[in-house]
């Protein structure tokens, strides 16, 4: 509930250190609107998954805006089970091509 991005992040990190981190938190954080809690959301998810609660929020996010939490959206959606996840790592390469990480992340 925290007005301060840093303030979500360690919460987060905090429920997740003490193993009270419920698939929901997680989801709602994926949803944030800045993108460094969206990217921590991504690698609590896959610390979480799979869970059929978060699969589709992670398959969202390579749609995000910015670059950086598009890439780790194709790192984490590579360890769903998920028929879309071609789809997904494909638009990724399409629309970050010129970015090596990118590449790299959904060839991971």
């Amino acid at each position: 509930e925290s007005p301060r991005a840093v303030g979500r992040v360690h919460a987060l990190w905090t429920l997740e250190g003490r193993h009270e981190l419920q698939p929901a938190d997680v989801r709602r954080a994926l949803a944030d609107v800045h993108p460094g809690v969206r990217e921590n959301a991504l690698w609590l998810a896959a610390r979480h998954l799979p869970h059929e609660e978060l699969g589709g929020a992670v398959l969202q996010l390579v749609h995000d805006p910015v670059p950086r939490v598009r890439f780790v959206a194709a790192q984490v959606a590579g360890a769903l089970a998920s028929p879309q996840v071609a789809a997904v790592l494909f638009e990724v390469l399409r629309r970050d091509a010129e970015h090596l990480w990118s590449r790299r992340a959904v060839w991971s």
